[in-house]
């Protein structure tokens, strides 16, 4: 339960100092140069250090408020750095938590998940296949391709998922919310196996990190991290009026929507939830 773990966290000594010079390693030879189908962020730790404090400045006092955005605005987009090793996590929190401030607080607890996903799949490195509880093992999973590819491809009929997945195959990256939408709607509404919707999810990713994608899929689909419950649905079309309130990141990635209502879903959203819930329910109590 991440409660509990980010209680022990006590801070973050100062960094130390880069050191002169680091020693030789063994020569491996040219990278081939690929051409990328997707923007990359600007390469290099300098370009790293210049967007952290730009978000320090410019986001950190309003993250609370901000980072559930689906246009990902709220946040730092810093993750891709995070994952390659480019810059320090523990870096960044120093330099966020000297600043101060509700908003450090948050985002500092927020780089804290990035441990607690360590440290879970260390302890459960079965997670990578099973399901943290595993009585949501018997779920009836769909083995249904067609449904698959509509999740995967965005053309469900549901304008969140929709919109999500194709900035995902265009860019590499997805907000945090839309992240856990789209994951929860996969387990939640379609039930489609999750370890083959988290697998194709994370390799669109440019941060993709298997600890953290693991975590978030099994927090999204409540199958077992952290305490959420089972019941815990989101309501795909409230989501999208709370987050994106005027309707201009769907309006980018999901222009044949005119709202975040359905238009000819691949599920009926009522019935789809009310049928998980009776499932869960019933493995829940035994």
């Amino acid at each position: 339960v991440y409660t509990p773990f980010s209680r022990n966290f006590q801070g973050v000594d100062p960094p130390l100092p880069a050191p002169e010079a680091l020693p030789s390693g063994p020569e491996e030879g040219e990278i081939p140069r690929e051409s990328p189908d997707i923007p990359l962020p600007e390469p290099g730790e300098g370009a790293a250090w210049e967007k952290l404090l730009s978000f320090l400045e410019d986001k950190l006092p309003r993250y609370p408020q901000e980072r559930d955005r689906l246009d990902g605005e709220g946040g730092s987009r810093l993750s891709p750095y995070f994952t390659l090793g480019v810059l320090s996590p523990r870096q960044a929190a120093w330099e966020a938590l000297r600043r101060g401030g509700e908003g450090a607080r948050k985002w500092v607890s927020e780089l804290l998940w990035r441990d607690f996903s360590y440290h879970l799949l260390y302890h459960f490195p079965w997670m990578r296949e099973r399901a943290l509880d595993a009585r949501y093992e018997a779920l009836p999973w769909q083995e249904d391709e067609e449904l698959f590819l509509a999740w995967y491809l965005g053309k469900t009929g549901v304008p969140l998922v929709d919109a999500a997945m194709r900035e995902l195959h265009a860019t590499g990256f997805l907000a945090n919310r839309a992240r856990m939408a789209v994951a929860q709607f996969a387990v939640k509404y379609l039930l489609l196996p999750w370890q083959k919707a988290e697998a194709r999810f994370k390799d669109l990713l440019l941060d993709g990190d298997t600890p953290q994608n693991l975590q978030g899929w099994q927090w999204a689909g409540g199958l077992g991290v952290d305490a959420a419950p089972y019941f815990r649905v989101f309501n795909l079309v409230e989501q999208g009026r709370r987050h994106d309130p005027e309707g201009a990141w769907l309006r980018r990635w999901a222009p044949e929507y005119p709202s975040y209502e359905p238009k000819e879903p691949v599920v009926d959203l009522g019935e789809a939830r009310r049928r998980y819930l009776e499932l869960a329910q019933r493995l829940v109590r035994g």
